[in-house]
């Protein structure tokens, strides 16, 4: 199965990444227990990443909240014009998402520093939280896996998992250990998927 922008195609095998060979030169390939084979991956939050994330977004939250206390309007680009209660609800959306973000960092730091996060594969299914940020644990069968779509942002590889009721688990290479890691994962999703639909 080969990934791509476009997502699954069916009855290929994960390609390369720029700049990541998966882990496969050896391993669970021509195993015949290689289906029934459990491999957890750390995806632990990173408590410094963490700790920037609530301190950055604290102190954005308190300047848009000194922006939201000043009476004046603002003119954006020179050409948005917005009088006082425009830019209170400017100012104040944005003191909100900060907010928002301060406190998801700090949830994850704590998480990070009291236990271990991990997405698994096993014999049957893939398990992992739906996305970096979310607290709720999903399981998706191979067997129902309908698309696995690869992504590339600023030099991170992003994964999205769809199973056909449509619950999905997303994942960053940033989020594993190293980027040896995040290979070995998608060949062992590829080899496991393949599996499954034979």
């Amino acid at each position: 199965m080969s990934f791509g922008r476009k997502g699954l195609a069916p009855g290929g095998r994960p390609a390369k990444l720029d700049g990541l060979s998966p882990a496969g030169s050896g391993g669970l390939k021509g195993d015949p227990l290689a289906g029934h084979a459990v491999r957890k991956f750390d995806i632990t939050p990173k408590p410094l990443t963490m700790f920037l994330c609530l301190i950055l977004f604290g102190a954005g939250a308190l300047v848009m909240v000194e922006k939201v206390l000043d009476p004046r309007g603002v003119v954006i680009n020179g050409m948005i014009t917005l009088g006082p209660l425009g830019a209170d609800l400017l100012f104040g959306l944005l003191a909100l998402f900060a907010v928002a973000a301060a406190f998801a960092g700090g949830l994850e730091l704590v998480s990070g520093l009291t236990s271990k996060t991990f997405l698994t594969l096993d014999g049957n299914a893939v398990e992992g939280r739906g996305s970096p940020l979310s607290r709720k644990s999903r399981r998706l069968s191979y067997a129902s896996i309908v698309d696995v779509s690869l992504s590339r942002y600023k030099g991170n590889h992003f994964v999205k998992i769809v199973s056909d009721n449509g619950e999905k688990i997303r994942i960053g290479s940033d989020n594993f250990r190293s980027k040896d890691d995040f290979a070995e994962f998608l060949d062992l999703l590829g080899d496991r998927i393949a599996s499954a639909r034979r």
